[in-house]
Order: structure tokens, then C-alpha cells, then sequence
């Protein structure tokens, strides 16, 4: 298993099926005796965005008695790969330069002295130093014993780095090494301090601190320090690594050695025995407090389990949602409760390899087996990104025979990507919905085809510098699979792909301007036309133009006006889930028109902000090259005044018509009035709302004569509704999850699962459906009664199946769809929930577009394309794909 993973498709090196990939990697000196207990990790790193550059592929281990490293090293991959080793030099490879299977660790050491005899033996000098490993670094540490006539070596490390020397009878010395001296190293006299820390059971403490004016030592693995004061008494300040840091007193009368008694920190104990006994490895613990307050953080590390004992420090005593991710095997989950000085010891505690997927690499031309090739699963939806938050990327490579098991994976959807070198890389998604194997049977590799083309506009004309990027076909994958630019002739190449079925989608910035599924198998090349419609017309106001005035346009196709946005801050830029919705800006002439290009067919709404106030449209383009519209932005005037405000803030009013659909939206004024002018005739609903929340709901009928006078409670009273989703009793994350008051079409809430659980605030009172998405179940509803306080709802996940409509047609090849419905039992359009449908959809040449999963019911499908309507009804079934056929 590995925690953050990248992929690349390189072509550096080629070897063959077995010989020198078969045999283990083997780590020796060089005197050719085998090193054990050597740690080995590679990482290998890929093309992608930032999603990519963030999780780069990881394996880790450490050699056994006879040197060898339980893994296969992956082969035709940009990375790395580290042994590190305390009596030796790290050994950094480039894979590409890895040639030998023996990798050979040398004594290369710096022979230094300090000038003066020590008054004993027992000094210690240690040297700290941060190595890059590609996009990540390590902090490498090499200590040494100085002996009686002060002579010592330590192992090189990459310079600069801080050394540290601690010499009886001498004071401590720490610094920067820049280069190795020749000079024996003088320090200055003072008072030694041996001694141990222990905590409450007298167990020893590693990684203690302890400081004092002009200087600082950790204690060792045995609990044991030497400190070299420059002088007595001296405070000396000692901070364990959880806990609060204590101050002691040491003026030199102190029995030797020093004994430092500290309070037991929480921790957790466990035994790991894994199938083949006593578990040896890396294990990843995610921490979550537990409960966990609005603002707490989720934090993960890396523990080093030795035959099968776990001993995990916690942040402090409380309460902690646990979850061990012991490399290769099924994640393990526990609540744990940590009392100072009362370990939490979850006994012996079995591993399993739970869900898995297994399989063969064989070369497509020859049928013989490719060892070394690399297997990686990355969770799809939301949870590819939340995944970075604690174990990520799982991977895996192949051996002399060319097979492959990747265990310890949760359960939930994935993208598994197989890459060898020379050849195009082959990706499957598989749900994971129990803990067993999934077979991908047997996964040939070639050469793949090359799809090239051209791409042009509705009107044939070539268009310079727009994105290709070729995603799964239901889009499930966050980010593409690959991508290439346009050139000034509209003209592109994409890499060599591997026959199958994908979406192909065209990019203007932020703008997609063309989604089409297409079945690649063999060389092509395409003619791609953009479905975007070029709309043009004129703006008024009660029949009067408007000149100069700015439009937004926003498609409904495949998204609503409300949201959800995941959206996670790395220093290396942020990563957006979900930004699917179409948008574009147009500016309205002096003669009152405006053009706008690429705006996607079906139901768009329009929006104009001016003194404040923001007025909307829902506005229908049809399927064609070009359109002409006039809209007409006059209409009835509403204002009023608000009496009282609860704080200092200036609240907003917010106009929805019985649909959910925001006709207006702008401030109150500082004197407390309001003017919304521009508003259709009907029944609507006025929302007043500050930083606090909502704080008045008002139906209304409109036109109005009479002015509305607003005054607000303080808070609208509603409910507050826990939800928790389930697997197996386990809680699920990265579902988006909407909610809609009764009547509406448009939900009013919007929110990203991100933990155990979710909280939809100050909902209206009466009936509702929260819908959710979460890759493996699909689209769901459900009905709820809100009532004022606090309510619960706990889902247990399905399986969903997926989802793809085929016309044969004639009219259907390559049609644009202009809608496109997805109508749940409780009646509302859940279509924007699924994955494969959004703005400026296209069926492929063969009619067939997939759209994602449902979970399994009854459900209506209704849309339109090639100038024809359908309608069908759907019975969904667990786990089985679903196809609905037209016409």
C-alpha cells in the first residue's frame, strides 16, 4: 500500500519479463554482506494537475536478515529510490538509472576529533540533515560515539548540516556544518550531566527535549541524555513530545545519573498479527477528536510497527476517532478514550487484507508477462480529494510473473490505472463494496493508438489554444486521464491511448465547450465541432434598452444555483472539486445588443447586478448554431423597510419564486429600506439574512401596492438536521448532499461530507428530501420532516449501478442534449447530481452516453436531443449497470 501516489506514463527503460526483474532487490555493503533492518522507499511521480503532483506514488520497507526488500521496484517511472540505513550514507537513486538489483551501501564517513581529551568516554556527536526526494524531503539522522581520546566517525550526510557534539567535561556545541573540517574541533569547557527520562511507569522516553541557554539535547531510544553545560546551576527547560514542557533546576549536586520522572503521555498499544504472524511495517494513523468541534483538524502520520507492537502518541488525553492503515491490509477503526497516565491498549488486534484487487500484466503483442509494471487505485468523486487528508494513493507492482494484489484498500469506488514501459496505460473503474478481491483478469498492454484532429467552433472555425482533455466516460475521476493544446490551426494530438471508451472534452479557460464519449480502437482522426450556441439580442427594461450594462450567464445544465465546492489549501496551490458549472460574462453595446459564443443549450439562467441589486432570468437556448433573444428585465417593483436589525450588520434580501429560483437579491440600505425593482408576477418567498444566518422568511404575491414592512425575530425559527452516512456501520465521506424545502426545484442548501457527519443548519420547518451523490451508491433521496431543534438521520449505503442511455437512431449520432432529467420518487430533478452530465453534452457517433450511478429504485428519466423528446421509467437494481434504449 502506499499513502500519496502520482502517475506518469515514461518511456526511459526497457527490460525484460523476467531475469533481472524477477530477482528481489537485495541491499549488501561493500564487503558484500547483507545490511538488514535498511529502510527503502520509492516514489515515483506523474503528468496530471495538482492532484497528481501532490500524492506521489509511495512503497516502503525494510530489508530482512538477508538483505532483501519485499517489493518490486517499479520500472519505466520518474522517481526515486532512497535506502537509509544509521551506519551508512543514504543511497539516492534516480529509477531510470537503476540497473543492478544488488544495491551496495559504502562506508564513507567523517573521521573527526575534538581538540582535548574527554574526561570520559560515552560523548556522543550526531549530524541532522534534510535530503530531497523528488516533490517531498526527509530528515536523515547519523549519531556516533566519541571515544576516550575524542576521535569519532559519522556516517556523510548531504551538507549543510546541523551537528551537534556532546563531550564529558566539555560544554555542548551545536551549529551548521557547511563543509567537512580537517582541524580537530575545539570546545569550550563545562559540567557533564548524564541521565535518563522515564514516565510515570518507568518506562524510557525517546525524543524528549532538553534545552538550557545555549544549547539542546534529545534523549536517546533507551530513555538516556549527556548534556555539556557551559555552566551550573543551570535551568534546564524539558518538553516531552506530548504534554507540557517542566522546568528543573541543575546546580551540579545531583546524584548521577540524573533520573527525570515525567507524566505518562496517551498513548494507544496494540499487537498487529497480520496472516503470516507478527506484523512488521509502516502503519498510518489518522487522528480525528472525537467529538469533533467546528474548526478541529484531521492529522495523520507514519508509525513504525516492529514484530507486531503499535505504540502511537497521542496530541493529548480526549477522546479520538482511530483509524490504522497498516500497509497492505484492510483499514482498521476504533474509538479511543486517553486518560493521562492510562494507555489505551486495544490488545491483539488481527489484520486482514479486506478489499483488494488482483490480476496480470501481460504485453498485448507477445502474451509474455511484465514484471515491475505499476498498479495504482485512487478513490473517484469528492473522495480523491479528501483522501489527501489522510491515506491517499494505494499502489503496487508487478512481479517476475507479472501478477499483482493490492490489499488494505476501503471500501468505495476506484480508478485503477496499470502503466508499463512503451506502452499506453489501461484503466478500469471498479466498486469495491466488499472485503474480497476483485479480479481485473488479465490486463494487456501495447502500444495503443493515437487520436488526433482538429476542433473548430459551431461555424468550422479552427480554434487556437483550447484544452483536449480525455476523462473516464461517466467523468467519475476528478481530473483527466490526459490532456494536450490546440495549436493556431485547432489542431491536436493526445498521447497513445489504450483501446476503450472515453469522454473527450474541449476547453476555453474555464469554459468546457464540448463533452462527447468515444469509442477509441484504433488510429484517428477527428473532426471536433463545439456544441456552444452563439446567442445574441437585445436587453430591455419595460421596453426601454439598456446600453452598457454587463450579463452573466450561468447554465443549469448539470448544475443548480446552489453548489456544493470542496476545496482543500496545499502550499502548492489549492485543489477545487466540483467546479462544474458553466459561466460567461457579456457586455451589452451602446445599441442595446450583446453576442456571447459557446453558451450551452437547455435552461440558462441570466443575471444583471446594477446599484446594488441583482435581478435574473431563466432563460431556454435551443439547439442550433445560432440563437436571438430578447430579454425583457422590467417588471413589478417591490420595497419596503426593515424596522430593527439585530446587530450593526446591513442584512440582504433575497426574492425566490415558488421554484427555489433567486429572481433578486441585494442589500438593505443603511436607513433600513429596500427597492427590488424587475420582478415577475407570482408567488415568491422574501429572505432576510445577515452573517448569523437567515433571519425572516416572508411568502408573498406579487405585484404589491403597499410597502413591506420587515421585523425580524432575531433568528428564524427552523431545524437543525444531523445526517450520517453509512457503510457496513462505517462512516462515509465525500458525498455532495442537497436540500430542498417543499415545492421547491431549486435546493436552498448545499454542503460536502468531509467528516463522520454533517450538519444542515436553520432548514424551514415541514417536508424536504436531502439528495446526496457518493461515487459507489450514486444518486439518492430521501424524504424528511423538519421540525424545529435538532433531528437525526443515519443512511445506510446501497450499491448503486450505472447509468447510460443508447439511441440508434439516426438523428441520435452525435447529437447535443438539450435536457436532460433525472426525476427521483419524491418528484424533484436530481439530473446535476450525476457525474457524466453537464453543459454542452454531446451522444457519441453511436448514440450512447454514459451518465454515472444511481442508487437502486425507481426512477424517471425524461430529456431531449436531436430535436426529439423521450420519457422512460427506470428500475434500478443493486450493483447491475443499467442501459435505457430509445427510442
Amino acid at each position: 500500500m502506499a499513502r500519496h501516489g502520482a502517475w506518469k506514463l515514461c518511456l526511459p527503460l526497457v527490460l525484460a519479463a523476467a531475469g533481472l526483474l524477477a530477482q528481489p532487490l537485495v541491499v549488501k555493503d561493500e564487503d558484500g554482506r547483507p545490511v538488514a533492518g535498511a529502510k527503502v522507499e520509492v516514489l515515483w511521480y506523474g503528468e496530471g494537475g495538482l492532484f497528481s503532483l501532490l500524492t506521489p506514488a509511495h512503497l516502503a520497507g525494510w530489508t530482512d536478515e538477508e538483505g532483501r526488500w519485499p517489493h518490486q521496484v517499479p520500472v519505466g517511472v520518474r522517481g526515486m529510490l532512497l535506502v537509509d540505513h544509521p551506519h551508512f550514507p543514504p543511497l539516492l537513486l534516480p529509477l531510470d538509472k537503476l540497473s543492478d538489483r544488488q544495491l551496495v551501501l559504502r562506508r564513507r564517513s567523517w573521521q573527526g576529533r575534538i581538540a582535548g581529551k574527554p574526561a570520559a568516554g560515552g560523548g556522543r556527536a550526531c549530524l541532522v540533515a534534510t535530503l530531497a526526494l523528488g516533490e517531498e524531503t526527509r530528515r536523515l539522522r547519523r549519531c556516533a560515539l566519541v571515544d576516550e581520546e575524542g576521535a569519532f566517525a559519522l556516517p556523510q550526510l548531504p551538507l549543510p548540516a546541523d551537528l551537534r557534539l556532546v563531550v564529558p567535561g566539555f560544554a555542548t556545541w551545536q551549529g551548521k556544518l557547511e563543509q567537512w573540517p580537517d582541524e580537530p574541533w575545539q570546545l569550550a569547557p563545562g559540567f557533564s550531566l548524564a541521565g535518563e527520562v522515564r514516565d510515570c511507569n518507568g518506562e524510557p522516553l525517546e525524543g524528549v527535549r532538553l534545552s538550557w541557554q545555549g544549547g539542546e539535547e534529545e534523549s536517546w531510544s533507551d530513555g538516556s541524555f549527556l548534556l555539556g553545560l557551559s555552566q551550573l546551576p543551570a535551568e534546564l527547560r524539558v518538553s516531552p513530545p506530548v504534554g507540557e514542557a517542566t522546568s528543573v533546576t541543575v546546580t551540579g549536586d545531583e546524584q548521577a545519573p540524573l533520573i527525570l520522572r515525567l507524566a505518562c503521555p496517551p498513548l494507544v498499544r496494540a499487537t498487529l498479527l497480520s496472516p503470516a504472524g507478527a506484523f512488521d511495517g509502516v502503519v498510518t494513523a489518522v487522528l480525528t477528536p472525537s467529538p469533533c468541534a467546528e474548526g478541529c483538524s484531521t492529522e495523520a502520520r507514519e508509525v513504525r510497527v516492529r514484530q507486531g507492537e503499535l505504540r502511537l502518541l497521542l496530541p493529548e488525553a480526549g477522546g479520538y476517532e482511530l483509524e490504522l492503515l497498516p500497509s497492505g491490509f484492510a483499514p482498521l477503526k476504533f474509538i479511543a478514550e486517553a486518560r493521562a497516565g492510562e494507555p489505551v491498549n486495544l490488545g491483539v488486534v488481527p489484520l486482514e487484507v479486506g478489499a483488494r484487487v488482483a490480476g496480470s500484466v501481460v504485453d498485448a503483442a507477445s502474451g509474455l508477462p511484465l514484471a515491475g509494471a505499476t498498479v495504482e487505485a485512487v478513490a473517484v468523486g469528492a473522495q480523491g480529494y479528501l483522501s489527501l487528508r489522510g491515506a491517499a494513493r494505494y499502489a503496487t507492482v508487478s512481479n517476475g510473473e507479472g501478477q499483482f494484489l493490492l490489499g488494505g484498500l476501503p471500501r468505495a469506488r476506484y480508478l485503477v490505472k496499470v502503466t508499463a514501459p512503451q506502452r499506453a496505460a489501461v484503466y478500469r473503474l471498479v466498486s469495491l463494496a466488499e472485503d474480497k478481491a476483485v479480479s481485473l483478469g488479465r490486463m494487456a498492454l501495447g502500444e495503443g493508438v493515437v487520436v488526433s484532429g482538429q476542433v473548430a467552433d459551431a461555424f468550422e472555425r479552427p480554434m487556437e489554444g483550447v484544452e483536449l482533455r480525455l476523462r473516464d466516460p461517466a467523468c467519475e475521476f476528478p481530473e483527466s486521464l490526459a490532456q494536450t493544446t490546440a495549436d493556431e490551426q485547432g489542431r491536436f494530438r493526445l498521447p497513445p491511448l489504450a483501446p476503450g471508451r472515453y469522454r473527450l472534452e474541449v476547453w476555453q479557460q474555464d469554459q468546457l465547450l464540448l463533452g462527447q464519449e468515444r469509442l477509441l480502437r484504433r488510429a484517428e482522426e477527428l473532426a471536433l465541432l463545439t456544441t456552444g450556441v452563439e446567442l445574441s439580442g437585445t436587453v430591455s427594461e419595460n421596453g426601454v434598452l439598456l446600453p452598457g450594462v454587463d450579463l452573466l450567464f450561468s447554465s443549469l445544465v448539470g448544475a443548480w444555483e446552489q453548489r456544493a465546492v470542496l476545496q482543500l489549501r496545499t502550499e502548492k496551490g489549492t485543489l477545487l472539486w466540483n467546479p462544474r458549472a458553466w459561466s460567461a460574462r457579456a457586455s451589452v453595446g451602446e445599441d442595446g445588443r450583446f453576442r456571447l459564443a459557446g453558451v450551452p443549450p437547455g435552461p440558462v439562467r441570466v443575471s444583471l447586478f446594477r446599484a446594488g441589486v441583482e435581478r435574473a432570468r431563466p432563460l431556454a437556448v435551443p439547439a442550433a448554431r445560432q440563437a436571438e433573444v430578447s430579454l425583457e428585465l422590467g417588471g413589478e417593483v417591490l420595497q419596503g423597510r426593515v424596522v430593527a436589525s439585530p446587530s450593526a450588520e446591513r442584512p440582504w434580501l433575497w426574492l425566490r419564486d415558488a421554484t427555489g429560483f433567486l429572481l433578486a437579491g441585494g442589500a438593505v440600505a443603511s436607513d433600513g429600506s429596500f427597492v427590488l425593482e424587475g420582478l415577475p408576477a407570482g408567488s415568491a418567498t422574501l429572505e432576510l439574512s445577515g452573517r448569523s444566518g437567515t433571519l425572516l422568511r416572508v411568502a408573498l404575491e406579487l405585484p404589491r401596492e403597499e410597502e413591506l414592512t420587515l421585523v425580524p425575530p432575531g433568528k428564524v425559527p427552523g431545524g437543525l438536521l444531523r445526517l450520517a452516512f453509512l457503510r457496513r456501520e462505517e462512516p462515509v465521506r465525500g458525498l455532495e448532499v442537497v436540500f430542498f424545502p417543499e415545492g421547491a426545484q431549486q435546493p436552498s442548501l448545499a454542503r460536502m461530507v468531509t467528516g463522520a457527519e454533517l450538519t444542515l443548519p436553520e432548514l424551514p420547518t415541514g417536508p424536504g428530501v436531502v439528495a446526496w451523490y457518493e461515487p459507489l451508491s450514486g444518486v439518492a433521496s430521501r424524504s424528511v420532516q423538519i421540525r424545529e431543534g435538532s433531528q437525526e438521520l443515519s443512511v445506510s449505503l446501497p450499491v448503486g449501478a450505472d447509468l447510460s442511455l443508447h439511441c440508434s437512431a439516426p438523428h441520435c449520432a452525435g447529437s447535443a442534449v438539450e435536457e436532460l432529467h433525472l426525476i427521483c420518487p419524491e418528484g424533484l430533478d436530481l439530473a446535476p447530481l450525476l457525474s457524466g452530465w453537464r453543459a454542452n453534452t454531446r451522444l457519441d457517433e453511436d448514440g450512447r452516453l454514459s451518465l454515472g450511478r444511481v442508487a437502486p429504485g425507481r426512477w424517471r428519466l425524461s430529456l431531449r436531443f436531436g430535436g426529439h423528446s423521450y420519457e422512460r421509467t427506470l428500475h434500478v437494481t443493486e450493483g447491475e449497470a443499467a442501459e435505457l434504449v430509445f427510442p
